[in-house]
């Protein structure tokens, strides 16, 4: 344990000498969009309540939150998270690193017992609804509002 002082001011000469620029400071970018929606039965319309909705992260792996259950009448919110970084490493060339780094989703994946589970990629529908603009792109991570993603039919 008492290397270790003189083996970080070792890493942080070489990260320096390599022209990479540290800016430690605290920050956050967008993980998961805010989204609402209501998921029904394909062939009846009816609502299906008590069906699990959670976001997808990297290789498809389900997110621990935000997730929800929806209600009686098929409804569901899930409210917009953030990844939290300690700092930000600039290196030669444009390339950057955050850290930690944190998953974005765009991804939602919605699944009950006796139904076909469905996953929908945010993205697309994001731009097909108008709500993405020039200022803030067709981005949904960085739309200020919840996105009403609307009916999701779920097959049997």
């Amino acid at each position: 344990m008492k290397h270790l002082p003189a083996n970080a001011a070792v890493a942080l000469v070489a990260v320096f000498l390599s022209g990479c620029v540290i800016i430690p400071f605290p920050f956050h970018t967008p993980r998961t969009p805010d989204v609402s929606g209501r998921v029904v039965d394909a062939s009846t319309r009816l609502p299906v309540a008590h069906a699990s909705v959670q976001f997808l992260g990297g290789r498809d792996t389900p997110l621990p939150s935000p997730k929800t259950i929806t209600d009686e009448t098929g409804q569901f919110h899930l409210r917009r998270t953030r990844n939290w970084h300690l700092g930000e490493m600039f290196v030669p060339h444009g390339w950057d690193c955050i850290w930690p780094d944190g998953p974005d989703c765009r991804t939602l994946h919605v699944e009950h017992p006796g139904y076909a589970s469905r996953t929908l990629n945010l993205y697309p529908l994001f731009k097909a609804s108008g709500l993405s603009n020039r200022h803030m792109g067709e981005d949904i991570l960085y739309y200020h509002g919840s996105f009403p993603v609307g009916d999701i039919s779920l097959d049997r």
